[in-house]
């Protein structure tokens, strides 16, 4: 058995504070581990999954600071990718051992994830010949191409929100068997840590350079989802789903309609409100 990626085990606690999920010192130590491994011919993906508005980004912003501190690679806008079509070009451009991050604005249908899979798997060979340190911001783990999650990707990150506060953060490594389990399984995903991280601030005594690379990222962010909201990316399901409930459809019916369980429908319109399609179609 083996079992790669980042964090040794951890034990679980019951905790007040989210601050006491401190673990800045085990944070540390794996991201240093990685490093020293890109430079021994390796390359790394990693993988942060959640909601919206939890801190994907906060957190990956950081990582990725700190992995181009260790591996002598300046990491700023240049690395930040909004568009799967440009994460192949940006990997070939980018010096090797670089830290890249790639950010999924969009809600995907059946067909778009299927793009965004064939993307980042043609993606694959530059990323591991020039052994970079590529971290997917993918709402929607399960939905990534199996060979990805069970082969390519070696930390997953789920953030979250810990009693209203944003910035808790659950690492988990991937195991693999060379025989199944009782329930089939060569691969899943193990618990490793968890990790507390504060917003990029002056407040929280970030220096001048991440706070302005912070403010360039939103700012970028911001236009790609306006972008969105004016209708281009949009795939046709989550436009089909704003338009029908605006209609009055029930997201029962819209399921019907689309081939999809209820749930699906209800997590896709939670995703879209919260992204502020609703609010701007006048549907709240």
């Amino acid at each position: 058995m083996s079992r790669s990626g980042i964090g040794p085990r951890g034990g679980r606690s019951s905790l007040n504070q989210l601050s006491e999920y401190s673990h800045e010192d085990i944070l540390q130590a794996n991201l240093s581990s990685i490093a020293d491994l890109l430079e021994k011919d390796w390359d790394w993906l990693l993988c942060l999954c959640g909601d919206e508005r939890v801190g994907k980004s906060t957190l990956a912003i950081q990582i990725g600071k700190a992995i181009g501190e260790r591996v002598g690679r300046p990491f700023g806008m240049r690395n930040c990718v909004f568009d799967w079509n440009y994460l192949r070009k940006t990997a070939l451009e980018l010096p090797n051992r670089s830290p890249i991050f790639y950010s999924e604005s969009r809600i995907l249908s059946r067909e778009r994830l299927s793009q965004f899979n064939i993307a980042v798997m043609s993606a694959l060979s530059v990323i591991g010949y020039k052994n970079h340190f590529i971290m997917i911001n993918f709402p929607q783990f399960r939905e990534l191409d199996p060979y990805l999650k069970n082969h390519r990707i070696k930390t997953r990150i789920e953030v979250k929100s810990y009693m209203g506060e944003r910035g808790m953060a659950i690492f988990y490594a991937r195991v693999k068997k060379d025989h199944p389990d009782h329930r089939g399984r060569t691969v899943w995903w193990d618990y490793a840590f968890t990790y507390h991280f504060d917003a990029i601030s002056k407040e929280k005594g970030w220096d001048k350079e991440t706070i302005r690379l912070w403010k360039d990222y939103l700012k970028r962010d911001q236009k790609e989802k306006e972008r969105l909201l004016g209708g281009e990316g949009l795939d046709p399901r989550s436009e089909s789903i704003i338009r029908l409930r605006k209609k009055g459809y029930t997201q029962y019916q819209i399921g019907d309609m689309w081939g999809i369980a209820q749930p699906r429908v209800s997590q896709i319109e939670k995703e879209l409100r919260e992204q502020g399609f609703f609010r701007e179609l006048g549907t709240e």
